[in-house]
């Protein structure tokens, strides 16, 4: 077994990628339905259906952030686990730019089931703030891992 996957801080930011992949995909993003979307594998799906590649790769981020923390971190290289702070910024930077641009949105009302108005901001669900706390959870983890392999050195 790599001697990296007893590591307390690996372990914790590996498990908070996967965290936060497991919601965006299984977890609805928004607490009513808006823009025909629930879920982040949908709108993967969507564009890949039309065939928009390039528009799906930032809704991969995610995935991709949890891919490349997971192998970043299980390397004995130093240099890797640099890289492994970057990787576990994909999904912070992905849920805080989702949460900025949903916060600007043009209208920034819509009308509720009441006809009164609500902030667009207030239909994400849980789970968007769950994988924004998670994302910076990650990212202060794979900092202080580089940061506690640096020390070591």
């Amino acid at each position: 077994m790599n001697s990296q996957l007893k590591q307390p801080l690996v372990l914790t930011a590996i498990g908070a990628t996967l965290a936060v992949a497991v919601v965006y995909a299984a977890v609805p993003l928004f607490s009513i339905p808006l823009f025909g979307f629930g879920y982040g594998w949908e709108y993967v799906a969507t564009f890949f259906k039309i065939g928009k590649y390039l528009e799906m790769v930032p809704f991969l981020m995610p995935f991709i952030g949890l891919a490349g923390t997971a192998a970043t971190l299980v390397t004995k290289s130093r240099g890797a686990h640099v890289l492994s702070i970057s990787f576990a910024a994909l999904p912070l930077m992905f849920f805080g730019y989702f949460v900025y641009m949903i916060a600007s949105y043009p209208q920034g009302e819509i009308l509720g089931a009441g006809m009164e108005k609500i902030s667009i901001l207030s239909t994400l669900s849980w789970s968007v703030w769950a994988c924004l706390a998670l994302s910076l959870a990650a990212f202060a983890v794979a900092v202080a891992n580089v940061y506690k392999e640096n020390k070591n050195k």
